[in-house]
């Protein structure tokens, strides 16, 4: 549902499964999220429990919330390939983050810069996360996660198509 805004209406679309989302999602560290945020995040964090009995953090960023908000937009053996902040790797949430992950998901790459930050605005270090929908929830964990390490700036690979047709086929598993 959205609303019109010319008059206020409340028009609803019915939006089609994707086979694949790609997305940089915010970077907003849970000390300043707003009251509309915390109440999405309750409803999915009590999803999250409902389904795999884990208890997500409130100290999780924002996308950790979002990724699974996501899931139910995607097509079973969809993808999910998004730009995170790469926080969840080493903080006490994040442990929670993934086995909820697995539940959901099979995380097939994670990508990370062994060549400092990737964007100049950013004040976080990034990763890039590659997640396929499972069948169905389940605590079965995947069987492979790639790590890559990419030891070059993204900025180094401006105007290398090669390169960029690589990486996004990553995501695409192609």
């Amino acid at each position: 549902k959205i609303t019109n805004p010319s008059d206020g209406s409340l028009i609803e679309y019915e939006v089609p499964l994707f086979d694949t989302v790609v997305s940089n999602l915010p970077f907003v560290p849970f000390e300043i999220l707003s009251d509309d945020d915390i109440s999405k995040i309750e409803e999915i964090r009590e999803s999250v429990k409902n389904t795999t009995r884990i208890n997500l953090s409130g100290k999780s960023d924002l996308y950790a919330y979002i990724i699974f908000s996501l899931w139910e937009n995607l097509k079973v053996g969809g993808r999910l390939g998004v730009i995170v902040s790469n926080s969840w790797l080493g903080s006490d949430w994040g442990k929670q983050f993934r086995d909820a992950l697995l539940w959901y998901f099979d995380i097939d790459e994670i990508i990370m810069s062994g060549n400092g930050r990737w964007f100049n605005n950013a004040m976080v270090m990034t990763t890039i996360l590659v997640l396929t929908k499972k069948q169905k929830s389940s605590p079965e964990k995947s069987q492979t996660i790639t790590f890559s390490l990419l030891k070059k700036s993204l900025t180094d690979f401006e105007g290398d198509e090669e390169i960029k047709n690589n990486l996004a086929n990553i995501v695409l598993l192609d």
